[in-house]
């Protein structure tokens, strides 16, 4: 915090001296404008007078009228109310100037936040939206922003789909959660395109809105099974996999595109189906089968057991109990002795 202050002290010094504002700050930036707004008002304490630093050298005038946009800019951050309303009121022909009106949407003395709101919903369209949403969502964390999110939520809803898609891949966590979850709300993506965002997408809370939204449409989309089982399925993270959602019960094919072994790694208890072979030992590879099938899947279960002294397949109720010591595989088998 104490170097966003340093830094947009210096800002404010730059942009006092004369300097253009593209040239003082990073513009594309929303923490080189935050702290801006910080560093205009930060007192400079080893100074006599108690004044921030830039104003011991270029204080700005009692007339606001003829101010550039670089001095604009120090007036929308100032201390005093009635100066920063006073700018608020001549940034309209500035359009460089529409962050700081951002900012001041969250002002805490109303006549310039109420000012600042009213410019703001004449000045946002779908494309400055879209440029302006990292910080907009940064400033609707404080007490009084939610306006700015409500209004980017009405601009981007409207907006064409390849206006919100640009966001779908900014850096910023916070930004793709917002435009997945508007793009969820206003039935943008269809469900192979949710299923896809969730497989890429490195943030959980991302993976699990899309995956549980492409799980949920597939009751609406015939068809499409294959096209959203399939990513999800093989995506990296184990949250994705694990998705559930009342779709997938429902899939014809969901039987076929489970993988066991995931299955096993992701729950805490076996599906009905996991069934082990009578007659092996705890330690060695044995075949779990499918009821119904030829074919069976490898899987190695933990030393130390008995051997399974049933002579059939134990029912499915007991293939499903959880295991009593710890020391046995996820399924408990009859006989086990451990905890006795």
């Amino acid at each position: 915090m104490r170097e966003d202050l340093r830094s947009g002290t210096a800002v404010a010094v730059r942009l006092a001296g004369g300097a253009p504002l593209r040239d003082a700050l990073v513009v594309a930036d929303p923490g080189d404008w935050l702290a801006l707004d910080a560093g205009v008002r930060e007192v400079a304490w080893h100074r006599s007078q108690l004044l921030p630093e830039w104003e011991h050298t270029a204080p700005l005038p009692a007339d606001l009228t003829h101010l550039g946009e670089a001095r604009l800019a120090l007036a929308l951050c100032h201390r005093e109310g009635r100066i920063r309303e006073a700018a608020v009121r001549r940034s309209a022909r500035h359009p460089a100037l529409l962050p700081l009106i951002v900012i001041r949407c969250a002002d805490w003395a109303e006549p310039v936040r109420e000012r600042a709101q009213k410019l703001l919903r004449q000045a946002l369209d779908a494309g400055t939206a879209v440029d302006l949403a990292p910080l907009i969502l940064r400033v609707g964390h404080r007490d009084r922003g939610t306006f700015g999110i409500e209004l980017l939520e009405e601009v981007l809803g409207r907006a064409p789909r390849g206006r919100l898609a640009v966001l779908f891949a900014h850096p910023d966590r916070t930004v793709r959660r917002f435009a997945y979850r508007l793009a969820v709300e206003h039935r943008l993506l269809c469900p192979a395109e949710l299923a896809h965002a969730a497989a890429r997408d490195q943030d959980t809370v991302v993976q699990d809105l899309c995956a549980t939204a492409a799980l949920t449409s597939l009751r609406d989309a015939e068809g499409a099974y294959d096209k959203v089982l399939t990513p999800l399925l093989t995506a990296r993270s184990p949250r994705t996999r694990a998705a559930r959602g009342p779709a997938r019960p429902a899939s014809p094919r969901c039987g076929e595109r489970d993988d066991p072994s995931r299955r096993s790694r992701s729950s805490a208890t076996a599906p009905p189906w996991y069934v082990p072979a009578p007659g092996t030992w705890c330690g060695s590879t044995e075949t779990i089968r499918r009821p119904g099938t030829e074919s069976g899947v490898r899987h190695r279960t933990t030393p130390g057991c008995r051997p399974v002294r049933s002579s059939g397949w134990p029912s499915a109720e007991t293939a499903r109990t959880p295991v009593c010591c710890g020391r046995c595989s996820h399924i408990r088998r009859p006989g086990c002795e451990h905890g006795r």
